[in-house]
């Protein structure tokens, strides 16, 4: 079931399955900015959780865990309403839904979206319910509209490249274009993903189609990803992350895993989309 909300700027629609954009439209501009999921790749967005990336295998304190997909099970699992108005909506994903097998802790993950004029707040609360902390990471994966023959990034100063080979992590490099980059379609795809370090909190898509859409958010990395196949609904994915995908030497233990988030208390991420 997909909820609305709005205000003079913007319209955005979520999915309760899944917690996911669907919609993020520009009043002004009479723009749609999300991708609409009906090309190559079937979703506008993701939620990232408990895992980022091909991580469907780990353990927990020596007990195995498995996924039967990428990127964790929230994305596929049913979130309920906690607060819902004309330009904000919160929603609630626990434990509850869960099965053991797949992750052994008890959580609430709390997903606020709100609209403050151009702007897509989303405000994600990670709280522990039982006695342990817990472990995980966390990321939000939306897909934009793009003009590849247009478009270009905006990469800060003293950004790093995270180098993929076959979708592990190989190694880390400075990043080795322009910061006002044409958005090259066969670099990131012969990548896998791009993924950056995030050294000032922002990055921005001019994404050829007459919107500018810039990402503040204080989360480690950012992920850029396309599929390989081209459509004539082309995207680019600007991700959020709050962890690591797969990388050489990973070790199955999940706590001894680079950047996982590890609490024993409710910790906060906000995550903002300004539209222009």
């Amino acid at each position: 079931m997909e909820k609305t909300i709005e205000n003079e700027f913007l319209l955005a629609k979520v999915n309760l399955e899944g917690g996911c954009l669907t919609r993020l439209y520009d009043k002004k501009k009479k723009k749609e900015v999300l991708y609409d999921g009906k090309g190559e790749w079937p979703f506008s967005d993701h939620i990232l959780f408990p895992v980022i990336g091909n991580n469907k295998t780990y353990s927990i304190e020596g007990k195995d865990c498995s996924l039967p997909k990428n990127h964790g099970f929230a994305w596929y699992s049913k979130f309920n309403i906690v607060k819902e108005k004309e330009s904000s909506l919160t929603i609630k994903l626990t434990s509850f839904d869960i099965e053991k097998n797949k992750y052994p802790f008890a959580f609430e993950l709390e997903i606020e979206n709100k609209l403050e004029e151009n702007k897509l707040i989303r405000i994600s609360k990670i709280t522990p319910k039982g006695k342990l902390p817990i472990i995980y990471q966390y990321g939000l994966h939306p897909a934009f509209n793009t003009n590849f023959s247009l478009a270009s990034l905006e990469i800060e100063s003293n950004t790093n490249l995270f180098v993929l080979e076959k979708g592990i992590i190989e190694k880390e490099m400075p990043w080795p274009f322009d910061n006002k980059w044409i958005a090259n379609r066969k670099e990131i795809v012969s990548k896998d993903t791009l993924v950056l370090s995030n050294p000032n909190g922002k990055i921005a898509l001019n994404n050829g189609l007459g919107n500018k859409i810039t990402l503040i958010s204080s989360c480690p990395y950012f992920a850029l990803w396309t599929p390989e196949k081209e459509n004539k609904d082309d995207f680019l994915c600007l991700e959020s992350w709050y962890g690591i995908s797969p990388y050489k030497t990973m070790k199955m233990e999940l706590k001894e895993r680079k950047d996982v988030q590890i609490i024993d208390k409710e910790k906060t991420y906000i995550d903002t989309l300004l539209i222009e």
